[in-house]
């Protein structure tokens, strides 16, 4: 499987999208840019009351005069608005190679690529990671003379002689500061007790240490059903048995549907009440549209992503 990078035309778009996001005004939201820390910045966030050692020339005296209390001086307090760190994991198994119309594995590059794009036009710091693989396998990126290496390093990352089962998580310990955003994009098909159980357990502390975890659920059942059809079926892929005759009608299909279904409720119960910013893109049915339209429906769907929309805002 070869990976596509963005086309041009989508460059300009992606512009218009961080320009969108950056004037976004949503009450009690705060996007990737807003930090947990006041500091100096041109954007005033309150008054508070005046302390010695307080700098004297953020003394609001108009405020203070109409507080109405004599000797109370009011000072202006800022948000201090800093870089982000983005940190984007993919889930490089064999799973996300399906189907092979428009696999989960690209489109999951595209928002990365596309992330990254903004991300480093914008000044802030990008690292890939692939979910699985050789151990300690990461990218770091930062300043937009970078961009032109996020495609490669996605095709090296995804590369499919690396498709390894064992997890790479702890590599990302010391590349998560404070305030970071750490992005998943997987199908979740994974055994939960080997791989789902370290993976909460990760994204839990991280959540924890004030980082900003968000999950992009890439759901291509509708589309996998349509293609499967009704009636006998030599199925191959990933995991398939040697036996791999069947003879598919509607039971079997609402079976595999429950089993997915119940999959992902398994693992998000893992998170035990508290899960994270989850993100859910439901594959188009129409194997015609896919064929034709592939980036089509990426474009769409990102455009539409308000949890991604939220990375690049700066106002709240």
């Amino acid at each position: 499987m070869t990976l596509s990078a963005l086309p041009k035309a989508w460059f300009s778009e992606l512009e218009r999208f961080r320009l969108q996001s950056r004037r976004a005004y949503r009450p009690n939201m705060s996007g990737g840019h807003l930090m947990r820390r006041r500091g100096q910045s041109l954007e005033f966030r309150d008054f508070a009351a005046y302390t010695p050692g307080d700098d004297v020339r953020h003394i609001d005296w108009r405020a203070s005069a109409r507080s109405g209390q004599e000797d109370h001086l009011l000072i202006r307090q800022f948000a201090a608005e800093e870089s982000m760190t983005l940190v984007i994991s993919l889930d490089n198994r064999d799973t996300m190679r399906l189907p092979q119309d428009l696999p989960k594995l690209q489109v999951a590059c595209w928002i990365a690529e596309s992330l990254a794009r903004i991300a480093l036009g914008g000044s802030d710091r990008v690292i890939l990671h692939p979910l699985f693989g050789r151990a300690g396998e990461i990218a770091t990126f930062r300043g937009s003379n970078a961009i032109g290496r996020i495609a490669p390093t996605l095709e090296h990352l995804c590369r499919e002689e690396a498709m390894l089962t064992q997890p790479n998580l702890a590599v990302l310990e010391q590349h998560l500061p404070p305030t970071s955003v750490w992005l998943v994009m997987s199908d979740f098909y994974f055994d939960l007790e080997r791989y789902g159980r370290p993976l909460v357990r990760q994204l839990a502390a991280a959540r924890d240490g004030l980082r900003w975890v968000m999950l992009l659920d890439l759901d291509t059942w509708p589309l996998e059903k349509v293609l499967l059809g009704h009636g006998a079926r030599r199925i191959e892929g990933p995991g398939s048995p040697r036996e791999n005759r069947f003879d598919i009608d509607s039971e079997s299909l609402r079976q595999v549907e429950v089993a997915m279904s119940d999959q992902k409720r398994v693992f998000r119960n893992l998170f035990q009440g508290q899960v994270p910013d989850w993100s859910h893109w439901l594959w188009p049915e129409q194997v015609e549209q896919v064929e034709q339209e592939a980036f089509t429906f990426f474009q769409r769907r990102f455009g539409d992503d308000a949890l991604l929309r939220r990375l690049f805002m700066r106002a709240s």
